[in-house]
Formats: structure tokens, sequence, C-alpha cells
């Protein structure tokens, strides 16, 4: 949606623009409507727009392109046992009954959590796990480097989304990949060990 708002709103406001240069009455310094001058300086002043328009329209475009190539996006296996999303910014909210819960881990960090309705205390515990904690704060926090991160906790699996910097993408990317097959293993520990108490 927000795409589409990107490519239509503005030649439509191009267009009302360009309209009003034509018809709107002026001060006298300007040429009457409606005349060819009139309509000669409508042409070169939506043109001028349209050029910065197009020219903003292809950085964004080539931005996306570069970020997409150093995109990260893991999917391990893992049984979790729940459905919960993590996240230092806004992580994606894992499902439409999930709710919103507060915590704070590592050095005073209080990541924003999604967990489904019935399972935060679930997800309590394994957060009070201090390898879980560590984990996540190496993987998501801010004061970590590397741009955007997110994590998905689904009941077999989990995700995670990075969008590293340039600097931070080969530097980072082996790092995360390993602290998450370690998150990935000591989830399902617990989760075992959760099962085997109950």
């Amino acid at each position: 949606m927000r795409l589409i708002l990107l490519l239509v709103l503005p030649v439509l406001m191009l267009f009302g623009l360009a309209l009003v240069l034509m018809w709107a009455p002026l001060p006298r310094s300007f040429p009457p409507a409606p005349s060819s001058a009139r309509n000669l300086m409508a042409a070169i002043s939506v043109g001028m727009l349209g050029m910065f328009y197009l020219v903003g329209i292809a950085l964004v475009i080539v931005g996306q392109i570069l970020r997409v190539g150093r995109s990260l996006d893991e999917v391990l296996a893992a049984h979790v046992g729940l459905i919960a999303a993590v996240g230092d910014h806004r992580p994606l909210r894992p499902s439409a009954d999930a709710v919103r819960v507060d915590s704070s881990l590592l050095q005073d960090w209080a990541p924003v959590v999604w967990v489904e309705a019935g399972q935060a205390e679930h997800l309590a515990a394994l957060l009070t796990d201090p390898a879980v904690a560590s984990a996540l704060f190496q993987l998501l926090a801010a004061s970590e480097p590397g741009g955007v991160r997110d994590l998905r906790l689904a009941r077999d699996h989990i995700e995670f989304r990075a969008r590293p910097s340039a600097d931070a993408a080969g530097q980072c990317a082996g790092e995360w990949v390993q602290t998450l097959s370690m998150l990935a293993a000591q989830l399902e520990r617990t989760q075992e060990s959760r099962i085997s108490d109950g």
C-alpha cells in the first residue's frame, strides 16, 4: 500500500500543480491564463519537479536492492513450544492474538516482545535463562552493530531476520548464525526440561 501511494500520490500532486499553474489567477508579472506562455511555465515547473521525483524513486530502489543484497534470513528447526517475536524496535506481530509483554534482560536492555495470548509465563521462564538472554542480546540489542534485526519463535522453528549496514554485513553474519544455532539448542533443552518437569 505504501509503495502504491509513493508512486501514485506524487504524480497526482504534480498533475494538480500543473492545472493550478495553468489556470489559477496569478500576479500581473506572470503570463495571463490561459496562454501558451503560462502553459510553458507550468510544463517547465512540473517537469523539473518530476525529474527530482524520478531521481528520488531511483535512489530508493537502488537502496532497497543494496539492502536486499546484504540481508540475512535464517530459519532453524527448534521445538520451542510457543509463538513469540522479539526485537529491539518493532518486530512483526506473530499473530492476531499476540499480546505485548514488558521484559528487561542484560544491561537493562528492554526489547519489544510479543507473545501468543496465554503463553506469557512460558516465555518469561525462557527469558530468565542466562544463556537465552545472552544470545538474544547478542542477536538483537541496539548497542550491538548491525542494523535492523528481529527474531520470531514458532512452535517448531525460529526465524531470524537481519538487514545489516554495509560495514557490519560480512563481519556479523557468521557470528549471528553461530549465536542463533546456540539459541536454538538452548531453547530446545529448556523446552524438553519443561515438558519432563510437567
